[in-house]
């Protein structure tokens, strides 16, 4: 299909491109399977982009050379973008399904989110893995970033909640890459503890 809007159509509410009928014989019976072809507007991203601008308020908790609380959010955030992930290639058809290679950047982000909490205090394996981290989940949030004006999506989930986990996934790996990149350029000794 084409990505051109017909002349037709355009404002800011669905509408109908146009009725369709293919006719069809079923033993023996002439019928015929009717439909209409709808066109949905594009998405305001701005309410997603501002429930996952919460994310940043993992900056609030951070002080100084403390990496315990951020390695803490971002766990628990990476877990439920795993789950987003996840969700969203169990959706995929299954001739379309490949590898499962859209969950692995958060799964990696998870799993060095937890590897700091799992190393504690030594500041530039600390901040570095960290900052990886959140490299990982701007990257995810960069391939799925149609998620976030897409009118309709291919999903189980509630559309708000795919589109929550993409901004959060966005702005908690520019927080974590940010404050990693800055805490590893200094490279003081990390608190393991708030």
């Amino acid at each position: 299909m084409s990505t051109d809007l017909p002349p037709t159509i355009g404002g800011d509410t669905a509408e109908i491109v146009f009725p369709w009928k293919v006719p069809i014989t079923i033993d023996g019976v002439e019928s015929e399977i009717r439909g209409e072809l709808l066109w949905f507007p594009g998405v305001n991203p701005v309410g997603p982009v501002l429930v996952g601008a919460v994310a940043l308020l993992a900056t609030l908790v951070w002080r100084r050379r403390h990496v315990r609380p951020l390695a803490e959010i971002a766990s628990a955030s990476g877990a439920f973008i795993v789950l987003v992930a996840i969700t969203r290639y169990a959706a995929t058809p299954a001739t379309d399904r490949g590898l499962p290679t859209e969950a692995i950047f958060p799964i990696v982000a998870v799993m060095l989110a937890v590897g700091v909490l799992w190393i504690g205090t030594n500041a530039r394996n600390s901040w570095l893995l960290l900052g990886v981290a959140g490299l990982a989940l701007i990257w995810w949030a960069v391939g799925a970033a149609d998620t976030l004006t897409a009118p309709v999506l291919p999903s189980a989930l509630p559309t708000f909640v795919e589109r929550a986990a993409v901004s959060l996934s966005a702005w908690m790996g520019l927080a974590l890459a940010g404050i990693s990149a800055y805490e590893f350029a200094t490279g003081r000794r990390v608190h393991a503890t708030v």
